[in-house]
């Protein structure tokens, strides 16, 4: 399968934060490769391309969270569970 130019900008394209604008824009084009509308080449182009009108940039990830140690656990609640009777 032969990818469209700037095909790699569309995997790119579809993990940066987007607009509810953006997401409807990107919505249909699973649903449509997925009925046979659209195939795989041309879902790629036209992500490409919604990535070019909406000017989409990558995104830096928020740094990941520090790893908590055994002093940043306490209990939160207890329960004692007796034999009936």
């Amino acid at each position: 399968m032969a990818l469209p130019p700037g095909a790699d900008l569309a995997d790119e394209g579809l993990s940066v934060e987007r607009s509810s604008a953006v997401r409807r824009a990107l919505g249909g084009f699973q649903e449509r490769v997925l009925a046979g509308d659209l195939s795989a080449d041309e879902a790629a182009a036209e992500i490409v391309s919604v990535v070019g009108e909406f000017g989409l940039q990558p995104v830096e990830p928020p740094p990941l969270p520090e790893k908590i140690g055994i002093d940043d656990l306490g209990v939160v609640c207890w329960m004692a569970v007796l034999p009936p009777g």
